[in-house]
């Protein structure tokens, strides 16, 4: 039962010591390690020497244990390398690196979510970790995943990359024990251990953790450049305008017993919206080849003074445009942007609206805009039917007798993305396991998301597992401690987590 410790600099161009069980004063005591069920390595513990192991500021590390990979990270804080005291140290797991790595300004538009990650970590992998295609998705190193309508997160650390699309795609993102960056690669299938006698420690349910129904906030304001905004019952536009928070909710079973709701925000760079060219289309004054034909070098031009577009979506939530046009004024012409959401008031069958209007700026050539514009909050409370986009050009007396020069190119509704927003949102679902438990295992065992133990005290207990420690003593023996529904973290740990959380 034999270790090696390879100890690198930073940014792994130079092996600096080799570490095995027969150095002479090499680690002391014993040491173990955490990994997460699906791989990701948080935390190595052991004690020694510096002077002898010869750790540098942010050191790259990689334990074997028994010719098997075990466990690569980063030391954060090493002694002094003139240390003689036998002190203890940590080993960060591999994503330290990652949080200091900053994202470029890649844009990904209507990609699935494995090959925005192939894309980016194929060419910002920082040199102590490894790229390995095929450890993103199914294992063939070519699947593209679901797909994001848009991605750009430039001032994101590779960290908070990684952990952006592994929500986005609903898996399981990290570092292994051998340096490799994995994203949704597949898991082990679940392990049966037989509970003979095992070691076995009932744990405190944490409950602090709970969330059983999930609210994505998609948007809650409108754009700049916003001209105008009114709401109103039967055609009164009396009421101001308070644009309505959209947003998309997960719920869990259990809600109904536990009540723990949490709002959240999409991570940076995660688009919760798409392109949408559905609808009905109706043209004035316009001719052409249709404008959400969703090529952009086609047009539809004008053939009158009061040229026009309106798209009509009753089947998708709109939440503003997407135009692709170009237009160049006349004296007293002014180009506008409507985004109208009505309903049917419950007590009558009129209208309720809310309009939200932009100026349509000249565009000096072709020229890409975006107008976002929520429904209004009763609209929302309302029962939102039908939304519309129109796009004319108005004169300020309306009479519309001079010539135009409009030619819209594109024109797409901006709708909420339902199922890249709810699969979103489910990935920060936490429901608390009744009956927490730590079983102890006389080997090191691979990890894995699911662990069912058989005839423990508690009977058959099935149940996903949160930490996986393993522990290698100093008389030479292994052991694995399996949680399941309980990262283990003491006490005094969990209310400093919560308390900075809090803060």
């Amino acid at each position: 039962m034999a270790y090696e410790l390879k100890i690198w600099n930073a940014n792994k161009s130079v092996l600096l010591n080799t570490i095995t069980d027969e150095t002479p004063g090499g680690l002391s005591d014993g040491f173990k390690w955490q990994l997460t069920p699906t791989g990701d390595t948080v935390q190595l513990e052991a004690s020694g020497r510096n002077d002898r192991l010869r750790l540098h500021p942010r050191a790259v590390v990689q334990l074997r244990v028994d010719d098997e990979p075990a466990f690569y990270g980063v030391v954060p804080d090493p002694d002094s390398l003139n240390s003689q005291e036998v002190t203890s140290f940590q080993v960060l797991g591999g994503r330290e690196v990652l949080l200091r790595t900053l994202m470029d300004g890649a844009t990904f538009r209507d990609m699935g979510v494995y090959a925005i990650a192939r894309s980016i970590f194929s060419r910002l992998c920082p040199p102590a970790l490894t790229y390995d295609p095929t450890q993103i998705g199914d294992g063939s190193g070519t699947d593209a995943g679901p797909v994001l309508s848009t991605y750009y997160a430039p001032t994101s650390t590779l960290d908070e990359v990684l952990t952006a699309l592994a929500r986005a795609a609903g898996v399981a993102g990290g570092v292994d024990n051998q340096g490799r960056i994995f994203l949704g690669r597949p898991t082990l299938p679940p392990l049966a251990v037989a509970y003979s006698s095992q070691p076995w420690r009932r744990l405190r349910v944490q409950g602090r953790e709970t969330v059983t129904q999930a609210i994505l906030r998609v948007v809650s304001a409108p754009g700049e450049g916003a001209l105008s905004a009114r709401t109103g019952v039967n055609e009164s536009f009396g009421l101001p305008y308070l644009p309505a928070t959209i947003s998309v909710t997960a719920t869990a079973p259990e809600h109904a017993l536990y009540g723990a709701s949490r709002s959240i925000a999409a991570p940076e760079g995660i688009s919760l919206t798409r392109n949408s060219y559905a609808g009905e289309l109706v043209f004035n004054e316009m001719d052409g080849a249709p404008a959400t034909d969703g090529d952009p070098d086609t047009g539809t031009t004008t053939t009158g003074p009061t040229p026009g577009i309106l798209i009509r979506n009753t089947t998708e939530r709109v939440i503003g445009l997407r135009l692709r046009y170009r237009y160049e004024p006349t004296d007293g012409l002014v180009g506008v942007v409507w985004i109208q959401h009505a309903t049917f008031h419950p007590e009558g069958g009129s209208a309720f609206e809310s309009t939200v209007a932009f100026g349509l700026p000249e565009s000096g050539g072709t020229r890409e805009m975006v107008f976002i514009a929520p429904p209004s909050a009763e609209v929302v409370t309302n029962g939102w039917d039908i939304s519309q986009v129109q796009v004319y050009v108005i004169t300020p007396d309306g009479a519309g007798t001079a010539p135009v020069n409009l030619v819209i190119y594109d024109m797409a509704q901006i709708v909420v993305d339902e199922v890249a927003a709810l699969r979103l949102a489910e990935s920060y679902l936490q429901v608390p396991p009744t009956s927490p438990a730590e079983v102890s295992l006389p080997a090191l065992v691979p990890p894995r998301p699911e662990v069912t133990i058989t005839a423990s005290p508690d009977g058959d207990v099935t149940g996903s597992t949160n930490l996986w420690e393993y522990v290698h003593q100093s008389g030479q023996l292994h052991s694995t401690l399996i949680r399941l529904g309980s990262d283990g973290q003491s006490d005094v740990g969990r209310a400093i987590k919560f308390a900075v959380r809090g803060a």
